[in-house]
């Protein structure tokens, strides 16, 4: 969050699959977390950006099969910038 804060970033969602978590809001942005569910109900290609670097490959596979529409991107900054 403190790179998505730093560089003004303000997404149009953030999503978690954490229950802890959903429903509640990132700090500093008044938008609230839902669950990676969600994506299945996404029409439009969307840019997903993945702070939990560490965990990508993993949340990757999760959102894809929960179903992302295709042309979907998604993002990652750290260690390296790299789109996948």
């Amino acid at each position: 969050m403190t790179v998505i804060n730093a560089c003004g970033i303000r997404p149009d969602r953030f999503l978690d699959e954490s229950s802890l978590k959903i429903g509640s809001y990132p700090p500093g942005i008044d938008v609230k977390i839902e669950s990676l569910n969600v994506c299945g109900e996404l029409t439009q290609p969307t840019f997903f950006i993945i702070t939990a670097w560490n965990f990508k490959a993993e949340i990757i596979a999760k959102l894809n099969h929960i179903g992302v529409p295709q042309g979907s991107i998604f993002y990652s900054y750290f260690p390296k910038m790299e789109q996948m």
